[in-house]
């Protein structure tokens, strides 16, 4: 544990935020890289900046329509919680987390398609991988082949720090960690963007959808509105 904090604050101590979206991402990033430096990231889930924008508690339909789905065999595998970073447990199942149900529910959506097969999925590419939950759900419910999360640098050595925590050594060696400029790999079967993708100028955006034509399966969750951007008319249009 020791070992990987210290690797965690030698890569975050020195970052320079620029690629950046919004003043707010701005923000999130100078507090996230305090909060690493000063505070103890084994309890990284329960800081402000982490519950403020990636950690959320889900409603209690989230979990009923989650075991009713016809794949709850599988999903249950999912939302068993793990203790790194110190997640707080769900008030109907302490064996999972709030935050950990909501990302299964998201998921959900998909895993619910007839044609949606997780063992025929080759190579995935999540954009804004939050912490590393998602990917590590992925996981579990049965993926073992590659995947990338594109995300700002500080965010993408925070969910190394999380995933490398796991002890997982297999599954950490299939996953790529990427920031700066933007390729999507043109044989990508499965596309995620919870959240992220709405928080993201148009432009760039469009940029991605553009490398999305041979791309099987897209999962997108957005808000009404972020900085101004009106997200429902966007992705209503796409």
């Amino acid at each position: 544990e020791i070992k990987l904090i210290e690797q965690l604050r030698d890569n975050v101590k020195n970052l320079n935020f620029n690629q950046l979206s919004s003043m707010e991402w701005l923000e999130n990033q100078k507090t996230l890289q305090s909060n690493i430096i000063n505070s103890d990231p084994r309890n990284f889930t329960n800081w402000p900046i982490i519950q403020h924008t990636m950690f959320h508690y889900a409603k209690r339909i989230e979990l009923i329509e989650i075991k009713q789905s016809p794949k709850w065999d599988i999903l249950k595998k999912g939302i068993i919680e793990n203790k790194v970073g110190n997640p707080s447990r769900y008030h109907l199942d302490f064996g999972s987390s709030g935050n950990l149900i909501h990302l299964a529910y998201s998921l959900k959506q998909l895993l619910d398609k007839e044609d949606f097969d997780i063992e025929k999925v080759n190579q995935i590419f999540e954009f804004g991988g939050g912490y590393g939950r998602f990917c590590k759900l992925i996981y579990d419910i049965g993926y073992n082949k590659y995947y990338t999360i594109y995300d700002f640098p500080i965010f993408n050595h925070l969910q190394k720090y999380y995933l490398k925590s796991l002890e997982d050594n297999i599954m950490f060696s299939r996953i790529n960690f990427i920031s700066g400029e933007i390729k999507i790999p043109d044989k990508m079967d499965f596309f995620i963007s919870l959240w992220g993708i709405s928080e993201t100028p148009f432009k760039l955006r469009d940029k991605i959808f553009g490398m999305l034509n041979q791309t099987k399966y897209v999962l997108i969750a957005y808000q009404e509105e972020f900085s101004g951007m009106n997200n429902v008319k966007y992705f209503s249009e796409i």
